[in-house]
């Protein structure tokens, strides 16, 4: 359960004034906001915090968006790992969870046993369950997490923050990156004031961002093609899928699943939600489902969350399950569907 905003923000104060070296990561398959949520908490712990001797981040799995060039991002999410079992935990005393709250999306096979020595924080805007130890989590649901750390840190030190124009990029590329602009969810009247006043420190242009995050190849606009040849349409709805993606592929099926899913299913006339389906390459009856929703319409969060380490916004979600077969995978989905529908 999260503690009261202010209780939080104290026991994160104080674990980080102990902390020496830390560890960071994110959701596997990262995106823009959670490599910048990364990179912003690496900076904002940096400044203010003597005592911490080494800040890492680790990413686990090849980014699930077009790898951005602005400043840091394309390095971070360039320098991706296969496993964690290449990092050695017991070199840290905290990790730091960012734009997640399940150690199951941040690495395959998590051995919870690896990281029982370490405090754990846990710094989220998607209101999912807690399904392992976490010593502090912070999640007030707003528009990204980046914001979630900049309020976080904004709280703890109030006037004396530091605020430097790449602070202040990050922040708001976090912000534009996970709201589409700010269309994807109902951001709340903070965000926009935060805004204006990081506009002093830095001027980041929206369309730029939106240009890096929704960039196709070839290879993915075929991929594209594909995804709206297999849409079917049902009532309010529509849902498709994607399978057997060769393991070289993988990335350009991951941008027109984006594509699809954020831009194109959301303005199809009649179509207030929907979903695509996609079989996870090499993993035998294994498959992930990807949800979408217009504003105001379905809340198709309570959908993924039904699923374990389901999960997202109220309106752009995600979660894995097991299928025996494409429309095995489809009527689980809408089996789930219909059972979480108020």
């Amino acid at each position: 359960m999260q503690d009261n905003i202010e209780v939080a923000l104290e026991k994160l104060d104080s674990s980080l004034k102990k902390a020496t070296n830390i560890l960071v990561i994110s959701h596997q398959g990262a995106d823009i906001d959670a490599a910048a949520s990364c990179l912003l908490f690496k900076e904002l712990a940096s400044i203010h915090y003597n005592n911490i001797q080494d800040i890492d981040i680790r990413l686990e799995g090849k980014p699930s968006t077009p790898i951005s060039s602005i400043r840091d991002l394309k390095k971070i999410l360039s320098n991706y790992i296969e496993s964690f079992d290449e990092i050695f935990l017991d070199k840290y005393d905290t990790l730091v969870i960012v734009d997640a709250s399940d150690l199951g999306r941040c690495f395959d096979n998590a051995d919870f046993k690896m990281i029982e020595d370490n405090n754990i924080l846990v710094i989220d805007h998607h209101q999912n369950d807690l399904l392992h130890r976490v010593d502090i989590h912070i999640d007030r649901a707003l528009a990204s997490a980046t914001e979630e750390i900049y309020t976080g840190f904004r709280g703890i030190f109030k006037e004396d923050l530091i605020v430097s124009k790449y602070i202040a990029e990050l922040i708001q590329i976090g912000v534009i990156s996970d709201t589409n602009n700010f269309q994807f969810e109902k951001p709340k009247s903070q965000t926009y004031e935060i805004f204006v006043d990081l506009y002093d420190y830095a001027k980041v242009d929206p369309k730029s961002i939106l240009k890096h995050s929704y960039k196709l190849t070839k290879k993915a606009n075929e991929y594209l093609i594909k995804l709206i040849e297999n849409t079917r349409y049902k009532d309010n709805f529509a849902y498709t899928y994607l399978l057997d993606i060769p393991e070289e592929d993988r990335a350009d099926a991951g941008l027109a699943k984006h594509y699809f899913s954020d831009l194109y299913l959301r303005n199809i006339e009649g179509v207030e939600w929907g979903f695509l389906v996609k079989k996870e390459c090499g993993v035998e009856n294994q498959w992930g489902a990807s949800f979408r929703s217009q504003f105001g319409k379905r809340e198709v969060r309570d959908i993924a969350m039904s699923f374990p380490g389901g999960g997202g916004h109220l309106y752009a979600a995600g979660c894995s399950f097991t299928a025996t077969s494409l429309e095995d995978a489809f009527r689980i989905v809408l089996e789930a569907e219909e059972k979480t529908r108020k």
